[in-house]
């Protein structure tokens, strides 16, 4: 147990990494994709999801990330499947 303890107390939190959701600009959008790629799912909980969620969405399926959100956007639904449903299927993202 003491060394469990010693273990914790060295351990460092997460860094955490921010990116704008709407990616206006190149960069904006390169380094979403950057916080995309260091996970394995991303679940967003903050909509409107029409306005917060393409961009983020997109860049899952483009590389291989599961995504989910809560949305009830029927719209947004719509069209991100029209949009990327053949994409995640191809890098294996589960959207």
């Amino acid at each position: 147990v003491v060394h469990e303890l010693a273990l914790a107390a060295k351990l460092q939190p997460p860094t955490i990494l921010q990116a704008d959701l709407v990616g206006t600009t190149d960069e904006q959008v390169e380094t979403l994709k950057q916080v995309v790629q260091q996970t394995k799912v991303v679940l967003t909980c903050s909509g409107p999801f029409e306005k917060y969620g393409q961009t983020l969405l997109k860049l899952c399926a483009e590389c291989g990330i599961h995504y989910a959100d809560i949305t009830g956007e029927s719209d947004f639904v719509r069209t991100m499947i029209s949009e990327h449903d053949l994409t995640a299927q191809q890098s294996g993202a589960v959207i």
